[in-house]
């Protein structure tokens, strides 16, 4: 399922148009981005939550030149899955 699809199926479940659908679904994006970049973490009861988290500076290896490099620190955006969520999958 991609972008398209996903904006649809909110058009036909809450019986919205399209560019409707479209503006909900950007706002729910922007305030999830908006909160990560500010360091925070969403929680979507049963769903899951989304957080940040710091990635320390590692050693990697460049296959190509046959080297080790040093991979630096980061922050990087994590998906937890919810119990319920998980469960719901399991189950299908």
């Amino acid at each position: 399922m991609n972008e398209l699809d996903v904006i649809n199926n909110i058009s036909k479940k809450l019986n919205i148009d399209y560019a409707e659908a479209k503006k909900q679904l950007q706002a729910i994006l922007d305030v999830i981005t908006e909160e990560l970049i500010n360091g925070g973490t969403v929680k979507l009861v049963d769903f899951g939550s989304f957080e940040v988290v710091r990635r320390a500076e590692r050693k990697g290896y460049q296959p190509f030149y046959k080297k080790e490099i040093i991979i630096p620190a980061c922050n990087e955006p994590v998906f937890k899955v919810g119990k319920a969520l998980k469960d719901l999958i399991k189950e299908n």
